[in-house]
């Protein structure tokens, strides 16, 4: 027969491993969805820094750098994405499956945190399940570049841990490690600023460290199990939380200061403080609205600026007799006041007083706040439902149907998050004026080629939002594509002018005047994207290119080489510059480009040819390397069933290298036989006078 703590702990194995099968079974499709074109780039995939993996270049940036890129300072999140490049490059299923994982361990954390601070099994047990399945969850864990989101939340909840150990004896060692998890989880983000107040929330309860504030009939919800803290004052309480308070201060002067230096800060003569309280309000109570009926999500909501005078009033009366209901309940149902609290405390960097951003609500910032008003439901329920006298039964068969109910909506938000596409198209669908999606969409259109289709999206959303640069941005290249050139300049002149720090724009820019051949202000525009933003990926692609267009070998091989140092994955670009190296016969140049596109795309013919062709034809020995470009050469032949001229045209220059001439004329001549049958007959010259070299025993040489 098992002991009782023996028993305890097998529930507890069998709780963890259903809630760890329940929240594996919402979010598993994760695994096959792509990177979304909004953020992702930023984050990973288009970011030099991250995507080419854990670098001691990288480390620097992301410690050394206040504001990254396009976002705050948290360099233990840029680090994650970093290890996740290293692992997995930029395949992007595994990178959604780490998401689930921290997720996953967040949700198990979360039971045990709650089980040990409250002594109460089954209500911390529900709350996790409803936290781990509620669809507000999924943009979190759905999201890459909301790594950051899952990050913060894993060292909240290990902060809350050691200061359960903490409150049971307090030691230096053990507020040390407080300390410490909350130090870690601001490099995470920065919304740790609110854990000092949270933690005092803690010790009113479930630590009931604050015991004055529970007389007579409060101790009705408390467990039996509850561990024995021990109390103290309000002012020993207040003093033990100055240092975490302290690295609130010292992070959030840091995030305002690089939200200002993003631009990202709206100013109070755009938007007055008033309008910010009263769209808070508005926030509050639809944040509450969506908890409860988490239907219509999005993953973007326009913010209107302001809103009707009915629906601020009506929020700030909801705000306030919740508030009033949750202090009116204090006495018997201290959980119901500690979990409004904690919504409302642990929303206030994300609630819009401090307007960062042109979202009025996310649901991504609600992973956290969520759990506050979990807390008050299970706990601050359970309480009026043992005053009715109700069955325990009953409740656990309503929980276990809404915890049902929450995984089966998130089940089906979870397959809107497949692509940028279905992503942006169901946020059309569901909200009213939403420009985002409608750029989004444009874009994608755009540049999946279809700029046709494109066109009427971008065109709504700068009807809904003239002001909106980037999607201006993306009708430029709309008219650049339709070949309407003097349209697109029009446009870009707008973009730049809107927002002069925009390095995407001055870009585009130069590359439609590099397309229209006006090379010195493409060159100019160019540069002025790359001193906005130094590792611009795009504008180092394009600049050493505009460069050998204007007859500047030697700077478009400096340009080259700096390319080649930040790691870029664009291999069409990269093709394109090392051919332009190639026509004017620099294959110096050239062959570090090829050599470099080769680690990305092993099986890329082009490539192959062109690192085999300078292999087995430059004319210095010390490049040369006969038996590597017949290497080469032989897998480009077999790639393209031997059907390809100019793959056959190389596999002979690599035999005639290495001095098998026989094998170069019969390859030469099959190679000939394809070209003029093409009607290459530009090719099929040059194929003729190396076949009579060879003929003679002679290799080809550059």
């Amino acid at each position: 027969m098992e002991t009782p703590d023996a028993n305890s702990a097998a529930r507890t194995r069998y709780l963890v491993l259903g809630l760890l099968v329940l929240t594996i079974a919402v979010f598993w499709r994760v695994s096959g969805h792509d990177f979304i074109r909004y953020d992702d780039p930023d984050y990973v995939t288009a970011n030099v820094h991250v995507n080419r993996g854990l670098t001691t270049e990288g480390l620097a940036w992301a410690f050394g750098n206040l504001h990254g890129s396009a976002t705050y300072w948290h360099p233990l999140t840029w680090v994650s994405h970093m290890i996740d490049c290293q692992l997995f490059g930029l395949r992007p299923g595994p990178h959604h499956l780490v998401n689930l994982g921290f997720h996953l361990i967040n949700v198990v954390l979360l039971f045990l945190v709650l089980r040990r601070m409250t002594g109460d099994f089954w209500p911390s047990a529900i709350t996790a399940a409803l936290w781990a399945v509620h669809p507000f969850q999924v943009d979190t864990v759905a999201w890459v570049t909301e790594r950051k989101n899952l990050l913060s939340t894993l060292f909240w909840l290990l902060a809350m841990a050691g200061y359960a150990r903490y409150a049971e004896r307090p030691t230096l060692g053990r507020y040390a490690l407080v300390f410490l998890a909350m130090a870690v989880g601001l490099m995470t983000k920065p919304i740790l600023v609110t854990l000092p107040c949270a933690l005092l929330l803690l010790d009113f309860w479930p630590l009931r460290r604050w015991r004055p504030a529970f007389p007579g009939n409060a101790a009705a919800e408390a467990s039996v199990e509850v561990p024995r803290f021990a109390p103290r004052s309000v002012t020993q309480l207040l003093v033990e939380k100055l240092p975490l308070l302290a690295l609130s201060i010292a992070s959030s002067v840091i995030t305002v200061v690089a939200h200002e230096k993003l631009g990202s800060l709206v100013s109070g003569e755009l938007v007055s403080f008033s309008d910010r309280l009263q769209g808070a309000a508005v926030s509050y109570a639809r944040y509450l609205g969506k908890t409860v009926l988490p239907v219509k999500l999005a993953v973007f909501y326009p913010n209107p600026g302001q809103w009707p005078l009915p629906e601020v009033l009506l929020s700030v009366a909801l705000l306030v007799g919740l508030t009033g209901l949750a202090v009116w309940a204090c006495r018997r149902a201290p959980s119901l006041a500690i979990g409004w609290f904690w919504f409302l405390g642990v929303m206030v960097p994300t609630i819009g007083i401090v307007a960062a951003g042109s979202q009025s609500i996310a649901d991504r910032f609600m992973y956290l706040p969520l759990l506050g008003l979990l807390i008050a439901v299970v706990w601050g329920g359970r309480a009026c439902l043992n005053h009715f006298h109700i069955s325990h039964r009953v409740v656990g068969g309503v929980a276990g149907g809404l915890i049902f109910v929450l995984a089966a909506m998130s089940s089906v938000q979870v397959r809107h998050w497949q692509n940028t596409s279905t992503l942006f198209t169901h946020a059309m669908k569901v909200t009213q004026n939403n420009y985002i999606a409608y750029a989004v969409v444009g874009t994608t259109l755009h540049e999946s080629g279809r700029t046709d289709a494109a066109l009427p999206y971008v065109e709504k959303a700068l009807e809904l939002k003239p002001d909106h640069f980037e999607c201006r941005h993306v009708l430029a290249n709309i008219y650049v594509a339709q070949k309407r050139t003097e349209e697109a300049f029009a446009q870009f002149a707008r973009v730049v002018e809107t927002n002069p720090r925009y390095a995407d724009g001055f870009n585009s820019w130069a590359a439609a005047l590099a397309a229209a051949g006006r090379f010195p202000e493409a060159l100019t525009k160019v540069d002025e994207a790359l001193r906005i933003h130094p590792d611009h990926l795009s504008a180092h692609l394009l600049r050493p290119l505009v460069l050998q267009r204007m007859g500047r070998m030697e700077d478009a091989a400096v340009d080259a080489r700096k390319l080649l140092q930040l790691q870029p994955t664009n291999t069409t670009a990269l093709v394109n510059l090392g051919n332009g190296f190639m026509k004017v016969q620099r294959p110096s140049d050239a062959l570090p480009i090829f050599q470099y596109i080769l680690r990305f795309e092993p099986d890329s013919v082009e490539a192959m040819n062109r690192v085999a062709w300078i292999y087995a034809t430059h004319q210095d020995a010390a490049i040369r390397q006969g038996a590597e470009a017949l290497r080469l050469a032989t897998r480009a032949c077999e790639l393209t069933g031997r059907q390809h001229p100019l793959s056959l045209n190389t596999l002979a220059a690599a035999y005639a290298e290495t001095g098998q001439f026989e094998a170069a004329v019969a390859t030469a001549t099959q190679a000939l036989q394809l070209a003029t049958k093409a009607g290459l007959n530009d090719q099929a010259t040059v194929i003729q006078k190396l076949l009579d070299a060879y003929k003679s025993n002679t290799p080809h040489r550059e």
